[in-house]
């Protein structure tokens, strides 16, 4: 049984959001909830770290794989078993301007899921994408950033040869925090579009249906 396979397991899911994100360091407690099994990924992050393009827009990087293979241009990540989540963050939440609710949308997801495959050659994953509202912790540009997301969406985009989908449409929960290193996020922002190209041509992820508007 693979790693990824171990990970998923019957367990309700059962996370209390608040303000407070209950941690101060790097880090997150994620879980990607099956609607269809009960099924439920958990992983462990190893790896968090965002990089900021403007005051409004930051793309962090969350993984229970180690950073020097995500930041290693040479690695193609040969038998992975683990997860790597891309959020993108693309709008502060403006109190009185922006809906705050779980039903708005702020960031896009893609989620890489690792299935194994041989050491030396191309990891056998499933992409996932969806979207949510992230309730913000800190702003893009501070040494740390993150926040929470709740019930945000989730589903297979794409698949390479072997992968096997033991989630279906799930949804995302859970708080987080990365370090800000520009750099590092540019290298694994290239890894996740090496690993796009590895796979039919991506649909773009379905996000809640009230995406935030401003100037109203």
């Amino acid at each position: 049984m693979t790693k990824t396979a171990l990970l998923l397991c019957s367990l309700p899911l059962a996370l209390g959001m608040s303000g407070c994100l209950g941690f101060r360091s790097a880090g997150g407690d994620l879980t990607f909830a099956s609607l269809d099994s009960g099924r439920v990924l958990a992983p462990t992050i190893a790896t968090a770290i965002y990089g900021r393009t403007d005051a409004n827009t930051a793309d962090l990087y969350f993984s229970d794989l180690p950073e020097d293979r995500l930041t290693d241009p040479r690695d193609p990540l040969g038998g992975a078993t683990g997860s790597l989540l891309h959020i993108h963050y693309f709008l502060n939440p403006d109190a009185g301007r922006t809906p705050i609710d779980n039903t708005a949308c702020n960031v896009t997801i893609k989620h890489f899921v690792f299935a194994g495959g041989e050491l030396t050659g191309s990891p056998i994953f499933g992409v996932y994408g969806g979207g949510g509202f992230f309730f913000p912790s800190g702003e893009p540009g501070s040494n740390v950033f993150g926040g929470s997301i709740e019930e945000g969406t989730h589903r297979l985009l794409a698949a390479t040869p072997g992968f096997n989908d033991l989630l279906g449409p799930s949804e995302v929960s859970g708080k987080m925090l990365a370090t800000r290193d520009d750099d590092a996020a540019d290298l694994i922002g290239r890894k996740v579009r090496q690993l796009l190209r590895r796979v039919p041509v991506v649909v773009e992820p379905v996000t809640k249906p009230d995406a935030p508007k401003t100037g109203e």
